[in-house]
């Protein structure tokens, strides 16, 4: 099996053949500025493209660091699905991490406060309708 592909697509009692309808992951590489990514772009678009109201790039941000005291802020997590009519992104959205009274945490400002989070990158999600024929 191609690596990123599923296996059979169950639906009842049918059986699709293999189809890739997304591929998830830390790319460590700016989605929408890095060369590296963007032979992705032409069969697969980031779920954050597909909704009727994308978020702003301030919310798509997936991961911090701190070089020389200068903040770099992107998105190098992603979920891309296929482009493809039958593909249908409802929701989605970077996860911030919460405090034990459910406010979110901000982006950190520093080091230090990077250290505190339980991770230097935020976990994302999407609900994904596939239309199967």
């Amino acid at each position: 099996m191609a690596k990123g592909t599923v296996g059979p697509v169950r639906v009842g009692r049918m059986v699709k053949p293999q189809l890739l309808v997304s591929s998830i992951g830390d790319f460590n590489a700016d989605l929408h500025r890095d060369a590296s990514t963007q032979s992705l772009s032409h069969r697969m678009t980031d779920v954050y493209d597909l909704l009727a109201r994308p978020p702003p790039a301030k919310r798509r941000i997936t991961f911090s660091y701190f070089e020389d005291d200068h903040k770099v802020e992107n998105q190098l997590d992603a979920i891309l699905v296929l482009n493809d009519d039958r593909v249908l992104v409802r929701r989605a959205d970077v996860y911030r991490f919460r405090d034990s009274d459910g406010n979110e945490y901000a982006l950190p400002k520093n080091y230090e406060e990077r250290r505190k989070l339980p991770s230097d990158h935020n976990p994302h999600w999407a609900d994904v309708l596939v239309k199967l024929p």
